[in-house]
């Protein structure tokens, strides 16, 4: 089952998001998993969610404490940055705001639970 990563972020602007995105594809792919950026917006009348800026595609399952060492370097980056996963009808928000190190704690096993599901 595939994993979709999204980030927003209030304090940059579509072009540097996506560029945000596609930099955390790239260690994505390098360091913990298969990601991509979905390529194509469906045809009209073809069923599908159109992608959206700042959308990655996860193939396969990482290791979850692998994964939010990657994350939490980009949350880290932008104070208003959001990360949500979605998988199997399940939806996850990371909020650099949220992230101290106790947080990170207790982010870990909730991160592992949501790769098990």
């Amino acid at each position: 089952m595939d994993t979709i990563i999204s980030l927003s972020c209030k304090e940059i602007d579509d072009e540097d998001l996506q560029q945000l995105t596609l930099e955390l594809c790239q260690e994505l792919n390098s360091s913990v998993s298969e990601a991509k950026i979905p390529e194509s917006i469906p045809e009209p009348g073809l069923k599908g969610e159109p992608v959206t800026i700042g959308t990655i595609l996860i193939t396969v399952i990482p290791v979850a404490v692998s994964l939010l060492g990657v994350l939490k370097t980009y949350l880290e980056r932008r104070k208003t940055l959001e990360i949500t996963l979605k998988r199997k009808g399940q939806e996850f928000t990371l909020k650099a705001e949220n992230l101290d190190d106790k947080q990170l704690q207790q982010t870990q096993k909730l991160i592992k639970e949501f790769f098990e599901l």
